[in-house]
């Protein structure tokens, strides 16, 4: 076996440990260490240990027969910290603002993995950066939380993952945050594995991705009871309309119904979800629709149409379904929260909200003044049977 210069952390050392990089072509590292000290504080390097002996495995380094362990690890410089640690050495808890937080939240996730109970070592780094516990990046806060013992925000961090991050679908583990957003120290775009998250958050029960396959799927029963409806309406003849533009509420259906149709979300096969986008995404392709439908609530009248009826109860059904998104701890508990708590988004564009300020509530005044007087003469003749044989 080919060895390069080690570092050497224990006095007397008595162990070899190679450490591999799990995810980067990076050059090994290699480590002198007490085995005392490194069996006795973790049951997995033990074991490892154990299984070298077993097996016989030796490195001669400087005339000496060391027994060594090879590891494949993922967070190589947070275990590095840790290992000077427990071997004493000072310079292993450098000043909190020379440590990332990929380094930082490294030594909660191997501590866990390997089963150390020195949490209160790094407790410093902690308190340096929780107050960014809910950003874009820090994903990884659900290893952290867990293994300080601190729950607080953890069900939200959980909910909000749940509804803006894709692929939980693609098999691969890899799940990618909002688009626009971009993980930390890289130019690449947000992402996260699901093992980041402990068992008791994401582990066999997949808690997080069966929450977020009930939203999905509830969402798409909503969206195909809409469409049956439409259909009904159009086979049954009773669509009837009193809006004003006529017909208007025609051109809104038949938007929805193409929009729907081109992700795939209604005429699908049984289980089968061409959608790719994230709950939150998934949300935001009703804007539009929510949009025309306030316009024709709060202005021109859309009378007893039964198409916006169908259209209103639709959007309402999916906000009551996102109202109730569940987040979870560590210790099983569930808490429940309203999508736009955990998006810090409103559902809607801000001018149907009335946000746009007192000038354009008044030009849109003036404007709907105008428009129904207009209509008000022709309503009558314009009133009548809604063709929804153009709507689907």
């Amino acid at each position: 076996m080919a060895t390069a210069k080690p570092l050497a952390l224990a006095a007397k050392p008595d162990l070899y440990m190679i450490l591999t990089s799990f995810h980067r072509p990076q050059p090994d590292i290699h480590l002198l260490l007490s085995q005392q000290i490194v069996c006795s504080l973790s049951r997995p390097l033990k074991k490892a240990y154990v299984t070298a002996v077993t097996h016989d495995r030796h490195i001669i380094f400087n005339d000496e027969k060391y027994i060594c362990i090879k590891l494949d690890w993922w967070h190589r410089d947070s275990l590095i910290i840790i290992l000077k640690a427990i071997h004493h050495h000072p310079e292993a808890f450098p000043d909190v603002n020379d440590m990332s937080f990929r380094v930082f939240w490294g030594i909660p996730a191997t501590l866990d993995t390997l089963q150390i109970d020195l949490s209160a070592w790094f407790v410093r780094y902690f308190e340096h950066w929780k107050s960014r516990r809910l950003e874009y990046g820090y994903e990884p806060w659900l290893v952290v939380g867990k293994v300080f013992d601190y729950d607080e925000d953890y069900a939200k961090l959980s909910a909000r993952i749940i509804v803006e991050f894709t692929g939980w679908k693609d098999g691969g583990g890899m799940l990618t945050g909002p688009k626009g957003t971009k993980g930390l120290e890289t130019d690449g775009p947000l992402e996260m594995w699901e093992g980041w998250a402990p068992r008791e958050v994401m582990g066999e029960v997949e808690k997080m991705k069966m929450e977020q396959y009930r939203l999905l799927y509830e969402i798409l029963d909503a969206m195909d009871t809409w469409y049956r409806h439409i259909v009904h309406l159009k086979t049954s003849k009773q669509g009837s309309c009193t809006c004003s533009p006529i017909e208007d509420c025609v051109v809104v259906g038949k938007a929805l119904i193409t929009t729907l149709k081109s992700q795939g979300l209604i005429h699908r096969r049984h289980d089968h979800v061409a959608f790719r986008g994230s709950i939150l995404e998934l949300r935001r392709l009703l804007q539009p629709t929510e949009v025309k439908l306030r316009r024709a609530l709060g202005g021109f009248g859309y009378g007893r149409c039964k198409v916006y009826d169908s259209m209103r109860k639709l959007l309402k059904d999916v906000d009551t379904i996102l109202s109730k998104v569940r987040g979870f701890k560590y210790d099983g508990t569930v808490e429940e929260f309203n999508i736009d708590a955990l998006c810090g988004v409103m559902m809607v564009l801000p001018w149907s909200t009335g946000q746009m300020g007192v000038v354009a509530v008044g030009v849109s005044l003036l404007l709907m003044v105008a428009i129904t007087i207009s209509w008000s003469v022709l309503k009558t003749l314009l009133s009548g049977a809604c063709f929804l044989a153009k709507l689907i």
